[in-house]
């Protein structure tokens, strides 16, 4: 799944307050799908306590800067915490 970037994410709240805050909730439960099933299929489990999460970004090519990439982590925490795999996304 190609994750919005930064760039897109601004452009969206540019446009309308709400459009932002749609594309956020959109692409948070489409991840949220993802990480219920790796929680079935035992690729991740749950924490209570701080734990240490590793991104690895595949992308089709190489257009897309790698900081505008990563925003993305912001989608797949709050996703995290939504399902209850991690309590809470603080440092």
């Amino acid at each position: 799944m190609k994750l919005p970037g930064l760039n897109e994410y601004t452009t969206a709240n540019r446009r309308n307050q709400y459009q932002g805050a749609s594309m956020k909730k959109t692409t948070e439960k489409e991840i949220a799908l993802y990480v219920s099933n790796a929680l079935v299929r035992g690729k991740i489990h749950r924490h209570n306590k701080q734990c240490r999460l590793k991104f690895v970004w595949h992308e089709k090519n190489m257009r897309r800067d790698g900081d505008n990439i990563a925003f993305a982590v912001k989608f797949i925490q709050d996703a995290m915490v939504a399902r209850g795999v991690v309590p809470n996304d603080n440092r």
